[in-house]
């Protein structure tokens, strides 16, 4: 994950924020939900923040089985 612009690194910070609570509740660590946000920011450049949410969310799924 490279987030190299200060607009990528606050998407980040505001994408953990409003999905910390769903993190918590899978048994994620920051350092997990950050490393995904980031993927799903990488992935989806264009997105808003409800689709961001959306894969996300998938994504945090996979990791926590």
């Amino acid at each position: 994950m490279n987030l190299e612009t200060a607009s990528d690194r606050e998407a980040v910070q505001r994408l953990m924020r409003q999905l910390h609570g769903y993190a918590q509740g899978l048994g994620l660590d920051d350092a997990a939900v950050r490393k995904i946000v980031g993927r799903a920011i990488a992935s989806m450049p264009n997105a808003d923040d409800v689709h961001l949410q959306a894969e996300a969310r998938q994504w945090m799924l996979r990791a926590a089985r």
